[in-house]
């Protein structure tokens, strides 16, 4: 939740990017089910996943407002709920921008089972442990659960979440076992975590019940600890893992350029030393006719330079320079680049619209981004197949708000699996 809140399309208010970016990080937890991002000053939501493009709808703002304040420092897990199909789910909230006064909310709705596997993890096999929510509904439980999932707990165990923030009772579980309960109630979001012993165990001595009295607490407060650090700890290996994600598609992409590139490079420096080499032997005669051969070594030094250029700008420690351009003529011009970079079983075809706009752009990024795109189609055509490139106009209000041109790379390899298919939509 902290990577989301860090995203720039939230501060520039672009919500279509900032709900594709969402659905990129949460589709890295099978556990994340949904992402909300609520404006508390206008009292809506901006966007959720569960729907396919950014739609503002009003929510209630006095449950929203608490919820910020409470969640202004850290994560904070909610109640468990249901659907409008009876599917539980946990929510989470975060809250975006000042402490004192924060502008956003965001609410990811999360797999009950993450809490349920985190309380196994450290559950003991003779009793009861048991994850309450405020209102004293089952979250976890290691006995009887999903059934349990969502229902109140016993009197006994709603007594105690009334009575204090820990403590020990007394109490008899769903299953008619008679058993001492230490729970601890979590001060951010009122769960409570219970671990009940078997009465018979502790009642044989009383020595055994003190005993067993420090343990149940030990395990108790133990269990609550484990279960908040443990969360913490997914959110960090989840940003972990998106971090290096990155850094891998990255460098593999740098790597399968590199070939294509450096052979490139090589014969643009042969066609610059050739022609010097040629333009020396005439001098040495006494032939001043050489302005071909320096042309020719003029034209091998600038094509080395725009192959530099591109490389600074893969690596982004070229400074963007937008300009008009011909993207048509851009494209016909990467196509021995592409060539080079893509196996020789690949075919490569293109669709340029004749009437092509004029488009202001980095000519270097552009080129980039059409690079990557034909790497990953290369990596979907193992065996060979066919890429095409199709270029057209996008007048304003066909879905936009500005005029605009598509470059769509299109390839007949493997494809994408309907969820990755289905947030690839629309990205011009």
């Amino acid at each position: 939740m902290r990577i989301l809140a860090t995203i720039r399309s939230i501060p520039e208010r672009n919500w279509r990017e900032a709900q594709s970016r969402s659905r990129d990080i949460a589709q890295l937890d099978p556990d994340w089910r949904n992402v909300t991002l609520i404006d508390l000053q206008r009292g809506v939501s901006l966007f959720d996943l569960r729907a396919p493009v950014p739609q503002e709808k009003a929510i209630d703002m006095i449950v929203a407002r608490k919820i910020a304040r409470l969640s202004a420092h850290h994560p904070m897990v909610g109640e468990e709920i249901r659907l409008n199909n009876g599917v539980p789910e946990v929510e989470a909230y975060l809250a975006i921008g000042p402490t004192e006064v924060p502008r956003y909310l965001m609410r990811v709705s999360l797999n009950p089972r993450l809490i349920q596997r985190i309380l196994m993890a450290s559950a003991s096999t003779e009793g009861v442990s048991a994850v309450v929510d405020r209102r004293g509904f089952f979250i976890a439980r290691s006995k009887a659960w999903p059934e349990r999932l969502g229902t109140p707990a016993t009197i006994y165990v709603r007594n105690a979440i009334a009575s204090g923030r820990s403590g020990f009772y007394r109490s008899v579980t769903w299953e008619k076992l008679t058993t001492y309960t230490a729970f601890t109630r979590l001060a951010d979001n009122g769960w409570s975590v219970h671990v009940a012993v078997p009465s018979e165990t502790i009642d044989r001595s009383q020595i055994g019940w003190r005993l067993s009295s420090m343990l149940a607490a030990i395990a108790s407060l133990a269990l609550a600890t484990l279960l908040v650090f443990l969360i913490m700890r997914l959110i960090a290996i989840r940003r972990a893992s998106y971090v290096r994600a990155q850094q891998t598609e990255r460098l593999e992409a740098v790597g399968k350029l590199t070939g294509g590139i450096a052979h490139d490079f090589n014969n643009m420096l042969a066609i610059v030393i050739g022609s010097l080499d040629l333009a020396q032997r005439r001098l040495s005669k006494g032939n001043t006719d050489i302005t071909r051969y320096i042309d020719n070594a003029m034209d091998g030094a600038h094509r080395a330079a725009d192959l530099t250029r591109r490389l600074l700008a893969f690596s982004r420690r070229q400074p963007l320079a937008p300009a008009a351009i011909e993207v048509n003529a851009l494209i016909r011009a990467m196509r021995d680049l592409l060539s080079q970079t893509l196996s020789g079983d690949i075919v490569i075809e293109t669709k340029l619209a004749d009437d092509l706009w004029m488009t202001f752009v980095d000519p270097g990024q552009l080129e980039n981004a059409v690079v990557n795109l034909a790497v990953n189609a290369r990596d979907a055509m193992p065996d060979g197949g066919t890429l095409t490139i199709t270029t057209a106009n996008r007048p304003a209000g066909t879905r936009a708000d500005a005029d605009r041109i598509a470059i769509i790379v299109a390839d007949t390899g493997s494809g994408m699996s309907t969820p990755v298919g289905f947030q690839a939509i629309g990205a011009e």
